[in-house]
């Protein structure tokens, strides 16, 4: 029998629902945020789906174009 490749199960994360508040408040979209922050697309997409491998420099790109509070960057679990 073949080997079965498991992928990662995706589960709620506060720093997926801060981001993706914080990008609608904004008005902006995935898109927008992922030129305005230098990050790929395809990245960014990858991150908000696995939270867990983002980057600090990604994470700080990101609350500076969103122009996070810093109440909102205390509630992100570093």
């Amino acid at each position: 029998m073949p080997a079965v490749k498991l992928g990662r199960v995706q589960k709620p994360d506060p720093i997926r629902g801060i981001i993706e508040g914080s990008i609608i408040n904004a008005g902006l979209t995935k898109k927008i945020l992922a030129k305005k922050t230098g990050i790929a697309y395809s990245t960014l997409c990858d991150r908000m789906n696995h939270p867990e491998d983002f980057r600090r420099d990604e994470l700080k790109r990101i609350f500076n174009v969103l122009e996070m509070t810093d109440e909102e960057k205390q509630r992100i679990p570093w």
